[in-house]
């Protein structure tokens, strides 16, 4: 195979082709860099539309300035005419191929990871006005580096149908992206997207990050697209179990048909940071858990009464009488001794003695025992 001459470069291979160009991996013969240059077919070439959108890749890149984002240090054109960009060479693995290597899925941690280093790039450009409009796996790299916390750093590729808002045409109808990962305002208008259509991609993304599967399974363009419009994505937790409540809801919000509900790139990066370290969602799946906790708490509470009027009712005796009242048992208090009844007349002198001396021992005093000498005189008396 023939490659071009790109002078002050020497191309030792070919990195990847498709349908509008390919990319070669090269050499400055000078100062031994290693690089990737992109070249327009020159069928594309020849289309001042696509060759316009090449150039935009560039010119978007170079405005952001993130290291997130491939860069691209030089512009030209082949003897026929076909432009090149001279890119920097990344030594890594797409997210696509990824996802292959681990059966079609990420861990949790792993998607979370991912996906929030690819928002922080996107807010960046957001910030400068640019939308990617093409976010997919296959647009995501994954290279080593060091000064990363996670060790490996996320690089966005292909801003070539970027919208750039400051001088972005607004007669364009042409539906530019991939069906399965584009926004539904974006199917029917191009041209009138915001960055919530990336954050939607970026939704897709996470969903089959996660469930191995896209929201809307492959059914031909026509449907796909008819599906955005008129259907909501399934939950992520019907087809993701697995996946932690926190993390669905963030992804159907995510997926929300309603561009007003779902977050803007730079809130995407605080709820996944949220998410990542455990936290809930700050938006709609918060009044949701609340709402969840109250109830779950009152059905608690009412099974606690429940059983307790249960265990109440039976502690009724066995011939069904009422339960004794629960009353703290007092200590039983002895009944004093009954007192001896008077004597009759007629009854012997020593049931009189024992009360004489009853009586003295309970109220003894001079004037008790006059009384009672008295009263033993009498009766001596009566008794002659």
């Amino acid at each position: 195979m023939s490659f071009p001459t790109i002078s002050p470069y020497r191309i030792t291979r070919v990195l990847g082709m498709g349908g509008m160009g390919v990319v070669y991996e090269a050499t400055h013969e000078k100062i031994e860099r290693r690089v990737a240059i992109k070249v327009l077919r020159p069928e594309a070439a020849r289309d001042k539309e696509l060759s316009e959108r090449f150039l935009n890749e560039a010119r978007a890149v170079n405005l952001v300035g993130h290291p997130g984002l491939v860069q691209i240090s030089d512009y030209g054109h082949l003897g026929d005419g076909s432009p090149y960009l001279v890119m920097e060479f990344l030594a890594g693995e797409t997210l696509s191929a990824r996802m292959q290597q681990r059966g079609g899925k990420l861990p949790v941690k792993d998607a979370l990871c991912v996906v929030r280093q690819a928002a922080e790039v996107l807010a960046a450009a957001h910030q400068k006005g640019i939308i990617h409009r093409d976010l997919k796996p296959d647009n995501v790299m994954l290279v080593a580096d060091t000064q990363v916390p996670e060790g490996e750093r996320v690089k966005i590729l292909d801003f070539g149908i970027a919208k750039l808002i400051e001088n972005a045409p607004r007669s364009t109808q042409a539906m530019m992206g991939t069906p399965h990962y584009m926004a539904p305002e974006q199917c029917r208008d191009t041209s009138a997207v915001t960055g919530k259509a990336d954050v939607y991609s970026m939704g897709v993304m996470l969903f089959e990050l996660l469930s191995g599967r896209l929201p809307f399974l492959d059914q031909g363009m026509v449907q796909q697209l008819t599906n955005k419009l008129l259907h909501d994505a399934p939950r992520l937790a019907s087809v993701a179990p697995e996946v932690p409540a926190a993390v669905c809801a963030l992804v159907d919000g995510l997926l929300s048909r309603d561009v007003d509900k779902r977050p803007e790139m730079a809130q995407l990066i605080t709820e996944l940071s949220r998410v990542e370290s455990g936290g809930g969602v700050g938006f709609a799946a918060t009044l949701r858990q609340h709402k969840r906790a109250v109830l779950l708490s009152g059905s608690f509470l009412f099974a606690c009464c429940f059983i307790g009027i249960l265990l109440l009712s039976h502690r009724a005796t066995p011939n069904g009488a009422q339960p004794a009242p629960v009353i703290a048992a007092k200590q039983p208090v002895e009944a004093p001794p009954p007192r001896p009844p008077s004597p009759s007349p007629g009854v012997g002198s020593t049931p009189v003695v024992d009360a004489v001396s009853e009586t003295n021992r309970a109220s003894p005093g001079p004037r008790s025992k006059r009384i009672k000498k008295s009263k033993v005189s009498k009766q001596m008396e009566y008794e002659k």
